[in-house]
């Protein structure tokens, strides 16, 4: 059971997670917050799920959570950004956990291009951010899956090879109220700090200046990766010769 009042006394952000709504059951937080979203806007809504049913990752691939054993949730707020930056929300969100996970468990942790969240080469969760045109500005939905305090024997058989807990890599059992509420306030520092985020999230790179497979559209890429440009682009370089890429993923 999420313990509502538990983050709300831990959260100490000026808007983010203000308005925050938990759902036991859902089938998907995106899905809850652009339904909120219809109904009234509300900077820096949060909605939680105890078990999400249905999440989904990018190219709508599912993601399977934990019930009460994983973070299933969703951000919502408006931005004034060019669109050519958009990717660096994405990136923002993967350093906003990993920094916030240093609080409480010393196992690092990595991101993995674009928005794959990583501990001792396994992932431990995804991001997937989605957008509105409104104006001038963009609405934004962020959501994350985190498995938090997953055991091993809860993780399913066929994702054992790949994925991982902060749990089983670390041996600490985490408060989620205060991880989230923690999480927040490194998103919220991060949003009024966009330049640090590039910095950050090579440092975090856990395949930093490593020889990659790399997947755009129909085309299949190897090269070194050699970090990101300021826009967030993943930069792959290929017989001394460097290329941007604003989508894709890696092998």
């Amino acid at each position: 059971m999420f313990l509502t009042k538990r983050f709300q006394d831990h959260l100490q952000t000026s808007y983010l997670g203000h308005d925050f709504h938990y759902y036991p059951i859902t089938e998907s937080t995106n899905s809850d917050a652009w339904n909120l979203v219809e109904e009234q806007f509300s900077n820096g809504m949060v909605v939680l799920a105890g078990h999400q049913k249905k999440g989904r990752g990018r190219h709508s691939a599912p993601w399977r959570s934990s019930p009460d054993s994983s973070l299933t949730f969703s951000i919502v707020y408006s931005i004034s950004i060019p669109p050519e930056k958009l990717g660096l929300l994405s990136l923002l969100s993967g350093v906003s956990v990993v920094t916030a996970a240093k609080n409480f468990i010393e196992t690092p942790m990595q991101l993995k291009w674009p928005n794959d969240i990583m501990a001792r080469g396994k992932k431990a969760g995804g991001i997937l951010v989605e957008t509105r045109r409104k104006g001038s500005e963009y609405l934004i939905v962020v959501g994350m899956g985190l498995n938090v305090n997953e055991r091993q024997e809860e993780m399913p058989k066929d994702l054992e090879t790949i994925a991982t807990s902060l749990f089983i890599e670390s041996g600490v059992k985490i408060q989620r109220e205060d991880f989230l509420a923690e999480i927040l306030v490194k998103y919220e520092y991060y949003l009024n700090n966009l330049k640090q985020v590039i910095p950050q999230w090579n440092i975090f790179c856990t395949h930093y200046n490593d020889i990659i497979t790399f997947h755009q559209g129909s085309e299949i890429i190897e090269g070194k990766f050699v970090g990101v440009n300021e826009n967030g682009y993943a930069i792959i370089e290929q017989d001394g010769i460097t290329r941007s890429y604003s989508g894709g993923r890696l092998l």
